[in-house]
């Protein structure tokens, strides 16, 4: 490959970065309570079950995901992550029960977790190539408003499907999911000749993982952790919310259009963000997710209650990337940094283990608002305590 072509590989990385995060989304994610609840009889104590096995099995691939992907290429480990993430939904069509939803879990998060640190990574290292490092967050962020606004069509458009013929987003979504397999195979690999981040250690996982401790960083990575559970768990419940304050079965697939319109206009103002000092951006984001679950506690109103969760939304589509962001700032290597990333990964499945149990624990003994509230409560209780501990060693 001439160096032009390889440039024009590389360039091409940046739009198609931007069209995979269309499709591995799930157009189907606004049916799938429903759907389990309904049509495969799966109380949402079993759903909980669910999230938490998939939660686990995430966990145990979230290290090994990233330093492999690091080993035997971002490439190859974004098509197999791709892969498993494609056929995911047939679970729910094959076999609607318990064990189809579980195998549909099992198989998207299984691929997000090689997808998961890679993907960042794998930008980061387009950039550095073609000199434009310093546009990490400004490239992410407009890959994300490309994500979500196909998203609010596709989402809407297969949620609409649903009264056809509960099966139908599922299909739909296998046919779109596919897309991100062909994508993964148009990528450039980079050839990493441009590299300007000094070295810190040699020695490869090990030597990280060390680093990290010595930092206190596994305190400070099970915290961001926790706070990435509330925020991933607390909309899965939602639908039952919704239908609980009155809000229409139409309107659900509206929801999601409605926190990607906000989402792309966080985007947009993600270069504010990120001239805050990272142990501020951290209180805010826990802040706003304990906030939220226990505003929905308390709240009956359709107008509030769907406002709550459209802004929760809409903030969660860019508080990843801030995250990566303020991360890949203090990553020790140049070498692994998507297995840098995969570390707080790592604590972030360990805690939406138990995250969804809790929370489905509370709904189902309580009722949704009840179950919502003493969650927010709690989860902010834990949050304080926890930042004030950590930041007491940390200086960020």
């Amino acid at each position: 490959m001439t160096f032009m072509n390889y440039k024009k590989g590389l360039e091409r990385n940046l739009w198609l970065y931007a069209l995979i995060r269309i499709f591995r989304k799930r157009a189907y994610i606004a049916v799938i309570i429903i759907y389990a609840v309904t049509y495969a009889n799966i109380t949402v104590e079993q759903f909980g079950v669910i999230a938490a096995i998939s939660a686990f099995f995430v966990m145990v691939l979230e290290i090994p995901s990233g330093y492999i992907s690091d080993k035997i290429g971002h490439k190859k480990a974004i098509t197999l992550g791709s892969f498993f993430m494609m056929i995911a939904p047939l679970g729910f069509v094959i076999a609607p029960n318990f064990y189809g939803v579980l195998f549909a879990s099992l198989a998207y998060f299984g691929g997000e977790a090689f997808h998961s640190g890679t993907m960042q990574a794998f930008l980061h290292e387009t950039l550095i190539e073609l000199g434009r490092d310093g546009e990490f967050g400004k490239m992410t962020a407009r890959a994300q408003r490309w994500g979500i606004f196909g998203n609010i069509f596709l989402v809407g458009l297969v949620t609409l499907t649903y009264s056809i013929d509960p099966r139908l987003p599922f299909l739909i979504g296998f046919l779109l999911q596919s897309m991100i397999l062909i994508i993964s195979l148009l990528f450039v690999t980079p050839r990493k000749e441009h590299q300007k981040i000094t070295e810190r250690i040699h020695d490869g996982f090990f030597a990280l993982l060390k680093t990290v401790r010595h930092r206190n960083e596994i305190f400070l990575f099970f915290f961001l952790g926790f706070i990435a559970a509330v925020h991933n768990k607390i909309p899965e419940y939602k639908e039952l919310y919704f239908q609980d304050i009155g809000v229409p079965m139409w309107f659900f697939g509206l929801v999601y259009s409605l926190m990607g319109v906000v989402g792309i206009i966080f985007t947009y103002q993600i270069h504010k963000f990120e001239k805050y000092k990272a142990k501020t951006f951290y209180m805010v984001d826990f802040l706003i997710a304990c906030s939220a679950s226990i505003m929905v506690g308390i709240v009956s109103n359709v107008f509030v209650g769907v406002g709550i969760f459209v802004l929760l939304g809409g903030y969660y589509r860019i508080r990843r990337i801030l995250t990566d962001v303020y991360l890949l700032k203090t990553c020790p290597t140049s070498n692994l940094k998507a297995t840098y990333l995969s570390v707080y990964a790592f604590f972030a499945s360990l805690n939406a283990i138990w995250v969804p149990l809790v929370l489905g624990y509370f709904i189902g003994r309580f009722g949704v608002q009840q179950g919502y509230l003493a969650f927010g409560f709690g989860a902010l209780i834990i949050s304080i305590i926890s930042y004030l501990l950590i930041f007491r060693k940390i200086n960020k």
